[in-house]
């Protein structure tokens, strides 16, 4: 403000403070109306202070007293607190006087609005004990409304009580039903957030009746959010319902900014009542609705309770780091809260905090780790598709070449001066590259085709596998027989190809690694709650430290001492076909005394007698 001396005439000063006081008062009179147009008024009288050349220390007071008023009224809190203490700086040098307890008044308003409870209360204090030499009943009403509400930020709930009975019975020298409605609500609000649904529920039925008769929409829009408040924490969500779309209509249909916390109230409650009802995406509209409403009229107290609310929202959709982001926000909102239980509060919002970074870092690892075997399993789809192809055209040339060599047989070519044919070595290794890529072609199908099952009798097909490769025992005057004693009749459900593979190699492996003359034994029995099959053979042996590596691809252990030609496919085929059946393999073996590979397969894959 312009404090140099006038430029203007003694009429022309006195008429443009008349208009300044014309303004003054328009505001005075739409403010205590609580009428958003005020603002209007304030921006008018501060553009007519702005360009004066002089005005009184008396109306520059009373201008930053209505300019606090307003921009609390309009929840534009900092601003509203840097007039207000403006107007406290100038009146510590006058005699007390009326605005100075007024000022006492919206300041104890700011500070409980920016949780600073203590703060808050001095200032109210001075305002009531004014009021009481005033033997003025209103202003004892309000002060001891706010002097609550700051005694419910400090956790000192008798104390908060005590205020509101006071309110209830001053209520009674006010004029109107809506004093007695109004302290009512705020005492059922009080015992609702003490956690005393008893007592609210006392008070319920009354605040319902008031719905029908109050005329104020703001006092309407207030019981409503309160009986909402108080039906979400019970629990009664129909009638919480209700009471939602009644409060949605309010909120739809009024625009005044004079009761934007119960607007912010009823959203977080409607956001509350969406989240339990599993519409996760309606909850978090309404939750992001009251807490950036609440933000934006600098409502820290209505931020904190939003809060909590908002993090669940943003976990329950996926939203780890919002959720994150918002828990510091919160941590940030609880060090305002200057008071034993909010310093509770915050420990253990630290606590949760820790643990949610921690969460969200795991998730977060997780995440990464999901989309790095996605696009591993994605190039391990495109490699089996690129091999299975691979290899089912590397067949036809081989097998074009093996009868080019029964040709050439047959036409007595690569035939040496003794009869003998040259071409034997060229057949054998024609035969090892075609059973090479049988099974590189049977482990791809194995990881990438899904399984037919179907019920197969296990004696059945253990006779039929037996008879089928007692001619290469014989061969080799080895005895190969099934175990009757032990034999179980079973019926395993399982793919009848994969699991005739897997015995092959079995048996196919106990022939050509046992000696001339050894003992290759077959057998099934119930063990527990799984279904054996073993292939038992007198052989050589494996190594103890070699029994794990047997099932890697293309390991073979003792080649070069038994000269048993094979690709080091068999017992990978083996085992990834128990896998696929939900079942595992084992070997026992010992060198010099043989080896027995064992089959097991979960009872639920089998129905045994």
């Amino acid at each position: 403000m312009h404090t140099e001396s006038s430029s203007l005439s003694p009429l022309e000063e006195l008429l443009h403070e008349e208009y300044i006081e014309h303004w003054l008062q328009r505001a005075e009179s739409l403010l205590s109306e609580e009428r958003p147009e005020a603002i209007h008024a304030i921006e008018k009288i501060l553009s007519l202070v702005e360009n004066s050349p002089k005005i009184s220390v008396e109306r520059q007071l009373r201008v930053h007293h209505q300019v606090s008023r307003a921009f609390g009224f309009l929840g534009r809190t900092e601003e509203a607190l840097e007039h207000a203490l403006r107007v406290r700086a100038s009146l510590r040098q006058q005699p007390p006087q009326k605005l100075t307890f007024e000022n006492h008044y919206i300041l104890g308003r700011l500070y409980n609005r920016r949780g600073e409870y203590s703060r808050g209360l001095r200032h109210l204090y001075e305002y009531f004990e004014y009021q009481q030499e005033q033997q003025d009943i209103f202003g004892q009403y309000k002060a001891l409304i706010f002097i609550a509400e700051n005694y419910t930020g400090l956790g000192e709930w008798d104390k908060a009580i005590e205020m509101h009975l006071e309110c209830s019975r001053l209520s009674e020298f006010l004029e109107g039903e809506d004093y007695r409605f109004d302290s009512l609500n705020n005492l059922c609000d009080l015992y609702t957030l003490k956690g005393d649904y008893g007592r609210a529920e006392e008070i319920a039925p009354e605040l319902e009746g008031g719905l029908l008769t109050v005329e104020s929409v703001h006092l309407k829009s207030t019981l409503l959010s309160t009986l909402l408040e108080l039906r979400v924490r019970q629990e009664r969500w129909s009638e919480a319902e209700q009471l939602a779309e009644q409060m949605k209509e309010i909120n739809e249909n009024e625009d005044s900014s004079s009761f934007f916390r119960s607007k912010i109230d009823s959203w977080r409650n409607i956001g509350v009542l969406a989240f339990e009802k599993g519409d996760f995406h309606e909850a978090l509209e309404y939750l992001e609705k009251s807490y950036l409403q609440a933000v934006e009229k600098q409502e820290y107290v209505l931020q904190l309770r939003a809060s909590p609310h908002l993090i669940k929202a943003h976990q329950a959709l996926g939203q780890t780091k919002k959720a994150l982001a918002m828990t510091k926000v919160r941590l940030e909102l609880l060090e305002r809260q200057q008071n034993h239980r909010m310093t509770q509060i915050r420990q253990k919002a630290e606590v949760q905090y820790q643990a949610r970074l921690l969460q969200a870092q795991h998730k977060i690892h997780l995440e990464e780790q999901k989309q790095q075997m996605q696009s591993l399993q994605q190039l391990q789809a495109v490699r089996d598709d690129v091999l299975e192809h691979l290899l089912h055209d590397l067949n036809s040339p081989l097998h074009s070449i093996q009868r080019e060599i029964e040709v050439l047989e047959k036409e007595g070519c690569f035939v040496g001066e003794s009869g003998a044919f040259y071409g034997d070595e060229m057949q054998k290794q024609v035969q090892r590259l075609l059973l090479l890529n049988q099974n590189l072609l049977n482990l791809t199908q194995l990881e990438t085709h899904p399984l037919h099952k179907e019920e197969i009798s296990v004696s059945t097909l253990l006779f039929s596998l037996v008879q089928e490769q007692l001619p290469h025992a014989q061969a080799l005057s080895q005895s190969l027989n099934v175990d009757n004693q032990l034999l179980t009749e079973c019926t395993v459900f399982a793919d009848r190809a994969l699991l005739v593979t897997a015995l092959q190699n079995l048996l196919s492996n106990a022939i050509k690694y046992t000696q001339p003359g050894g003992r290759v034994v077959v057998r099934a029995y119930r063990q527990r709650e799984l279904l054996c099959l073993e292939v038992e053979d007198n052989g050589p042996g494996i190594e103890e430290k070699n029994h794990s590596r047997i099932f890697e691809r293309f390991f073979r252990c003792g080649q070069h001492k038994t000269g048993v030609e094979g690709t080091g496919l068999g017992l990978s085929i083996v085992q990834s076909t128990m896998n696929q059946h939900n079942g595992r393999v084992e070997v026992e073996s010992e060198l010099g005394k043989g080896s027995c590979f064992r089959l097991l397969l979960p009872l639920e894959e089998a129905l045994c007698e």
